[in-house]
This record gives structure tokens, sequence and C-alpha cells, in this order.
């Protein structure tokens, strides 16, 4: 994972994460978050429906989707501190898959 200053708003740390600077003006830096949103949660679908594929249970999936449930409308204004250590526990789950 990683690093980013704690008082970061999640949706900067999304960003920073697919390597795009913060800049613009808002209608492009809210053009940049739903981009990159879109592409992360299309990952996301992907990703649940190889595992269920390969006969993975909701169990053991849900580790991995639950911290994207933190990144809500709402969610992605909470300071990254508030949401890091859901990401970095769902690492756990992610390992025996990579």
């Amino acid at each position: 994972m990683m690093l980013q200053p704690d008082a970061l708003p999640a949706s900067q740390v999304v960003l920073n994460a697919f390597g795009i600077e913060k800049g613009g003006d808002a209608h492009q830096q809210n053009a940049n978050v739903a981009r990159v949103l879109g592409l992360l949660f299309t990952e996301l679908e992907l990703l649940v429906s190889e595992l269920k594929r390969h006969d993975y249970s909701d169990e053991a999936i849900k580790p991995i989707t639950a911290p994207f449930d933190t990144l809500s409308a709402g969610g992605l204004v909470n300071q990254w501190q508030r949401i890091k250590g859901v990401f970095a526990a769902s690492l756990l789950s992610l390992r025996p898959i990579a």
C-alpha cells in the first residue's frame, strides 16, 4: 500500500494511487475522481467474479470488498486516517490470491 498523509481526503488518496496529481478546476477534479472510481469498481467486480468462479465463499470475499464501501460519496471526504486501517486489513485477504 502506498503511504499517504493521514490528513488527505480519501478522494485525493484514490487519485494519488492512480498517479493523478491534484490540479485543475473543480469540474476536472470531479471528472478525475469519477473516472478513477469507475475503473476501480470495475476491477473490483471482475475480481469478485473470478473469485466466485474459483469457488471462494462470500465470507472469504467480504474482507476484500468491505473497504470499498468506505468510498461512497460521503466517505470520499473523510480523512485517509479514518479509513486506511480497513484497507490495510484487506491486504491480508488478498495475499493468497496474489
